[in-house]
Parts: structure tokens; C-alpha cells; sequence
């Protein structure tokens, strides 16, 4: 009985430190975006202008690696 109180503690706590470990990403990649429609403009670091629907979709697009990074050029549309 001791041996499977201690095996289930053993348990919770890894499972803890391995979610813990996921909590601490606070780069700004991992928020979720709204679908409330307030357009921005933004510019790609290759020059082109992309209109987004938000604000935090702009933010977001900058998070995937793959695409040009954007920064706000004014609210409203390109």
C-alpha cells in the first residue's frame, strides 16, 4: 500500500514538472487570437504590405518562422 502511495505521488509530481516545463514558454507565440475584425496594415520584412484582421494576427504571423516578419505600418486596411 506505501509502494502505491508513492507511485502515484511519483507520478503527479513528474507529470507537473513536465507540464511546468511548457507554462514557462512566454515569448507571446502561444496566445490565441480573437476573431473581432479591427484591420491593420503591416509591412514584410521583403517589403510587401498584408492586411490583417487584427492587431494579433499580425503579432502571430511573426511568430511562424516561415513567413516574413511584419511590422504595424497603421490600423485600417493596406
Amino acid at each position: 500500500m506505501k509502494v502505491q502511495y508513492l507511485l502515484t505521488f511519483m507520478t503527479i509530481g513528474l507529470s507537473m514538472a513536465h507540464s511546468g516545463r511548457h507554462m514557462k514558454r512566454n515569448d507571446g507565440c502561444s496566445t490565441i487570437c480573437t476573431a473581432e475584425f479591427k484591420p491593420v496594415c503591416g509591412q514584410g520584412s521583403d517589403g510587401t504590405s498584408k492586411t490583417f484582421s487584427n492587431l494579433c494576427q499580425l503579432k502571430a504571423a511573426n511568430c511562424d518562422k516561415s513567413s516574413s516578419s511584419f511590422v504595424l505600418l497603421r490600423e485600417g486596411e493596406c
